[in-house]
């Protein structure tokens, strides 16, 4: 079976991910590499490379392949860099980007789907990941600031204690619903300045646990 999953992730890369232009080469290297089979649920393992998005419980997706890949390629994340996932679920995006970056932090409400993230971490021997049972609408003010911040979900806003969690040049991606559609945007924090720019349209599950909260005047 090891070996069917290998050739699933290589075609999940050559005919998912490639194709809607992405093309970091560490990105795909990770993708190419992390097992998505131990992130979804048991009775979806089969399905696990296919371009869809996994529902992990009442208000949590594993985003979809090539949705996924699009936001991390905007996030741009570097080999040095402090990475915050919020509502990572049972934390694929961790350790995807746990191969490109210095460390990530995810966090998660969902006590059953952190349980199943840390297991599925530790079953792949990934160190500089680790994922939280926290208010995805908090962040982790104790580990901030951090370079680079993903929500992973639409979301109609975004809290100010994000923002406030990230380094001076470090930036926020997100897909916030506009108006029915979703919108991939970058928030870049200078100084007390936020600059925002969307970069395409993205429809995804929502991230409900984030919830409705004052959005950060730009």
């Amino acid at each position: 079976m090891k070996k069917d999953f290998d050739l699933a992730r290589k075609i999940m890369v050559d005919n998912q991910i490639r194709p809607v232009g992405v093309t970091n080469f560490a990105l795909l290297a990770s993708l190419g590499q992390v097992a998505r089979e131990f992130f979804v649920p048991k009775n979806r393992t089969a399905l696990a490379y296919s371009d869809v998005d996994h529902k992990l419980s009442d208000n949590s997706y594993l985003m979809a392949p090539a949705s996924f890949a699009r936001l991390a390629q905007l996030a741009d994340v570097k080999s040095s860099d402090i990475v915050l996932v919020v509502g990572c679920g049972t934390a694929y995006s961790v350790a995807v980007l746990a191969n490109i970056c210095n460390a990530v932090v995810g966090i998660e409400s969902d006590k059953n789907l952190v349980e199943m993230a840390e297991e599925a971490l530790s079953s792949l021997n990934i160190g500089n990941g680790v994922v939280l049972q926290k208010d995805t609408t908090q962040g982790v003010p104790s580990e901030a600031p951090f370079d680079v911040i993903l929500v992973e979900g639409e979301v109609e806003e975004i809290p100010q204690a994000l923002f406030k969690q990230l380094r001076d040049g470090g930036k926020l991606v997100a897909v916030l619903n506009d108006g029915g559609y979703g919108s991939a945007s970058v928030f870049v924090k200078s100084g007390k300045d936020i600059s925002k720019r969307v970069e395409f349209e993205l429809k995804t599950p929502a991230l409900s646990s984030l919830g409705k909260a004052q959005e950060f005047a730009l």
